[in-house]
């Protein structure tokens, strides 16, 4: 009789099995985890303020993306944002292909893990000053422009 037989190898392959899930569990769940702050959140009209004239429509997502599309260009322009006191942070999105993207895809990976957030490069960042923040209307300024003044209202859904 032998004082312990070693697990076989179906046991070792199920706990494999069960580990692979927690971490694709995990990694959804972090993936899926709302970033953004609530108030935001939706998709708004973008008109300027010293003419009125319609600049375009954003998306800011719960996951801490936005969609952007100008009335001009028409084509969307995807980018992070957060929103830390008073002031709204918005920096690039890269395509995880490229060596940029893989590295900012993994910085958010783990500041995900640690519970903080992506800190943008200082060149990808660009701060703007919100103002006049209502659940349907805000005034987005820049700090080094008093001509940038962008006024956006919610658009139903």
């Amino acid at each position: 009789m032998e004082p312990s037989t070693p697990p076989t190898k179906k046991r070792r392959r199920r706990w494999l099995v069960v580990a692979f899930v927690l971490v694709l569990v995990t990694t959804a769940a972090w993936w899926c985890w709302p970033r953004g702050d609530a108030r935001f959140v939706g998709k708004w009209r973008m008109v300027w303020q010293k003419d009125s004239s319609v600049y375009g429509t954003v998306t800011f997502r719960s996951n801490g993306t936005a969609s952007q599309v100008d009335s001009i260009a028409r084509e969307p322009h995807r980018y992070s944002w957060r929103v830390q006191d008073e002031t709204l942070i918005v920096g690039s999105v890269f395509p995880a292909a490229t060596p940029v993207g893989l590295r900012h895809m993994l910085a958010a990976f783990f500041c995900g893990f640690r519970g903080g957030t992506v800190s943008l490069d200082s060149n990808d960042a660009s701060t703007m000053l919100l103002s006049e923040i209502s659940s349907d209307r805000f005034v987005i300024r820049r700090p080094e422009s008093s001509e940038f003044n962008l006024i956006l209202t919610r658009i139903p859904e």
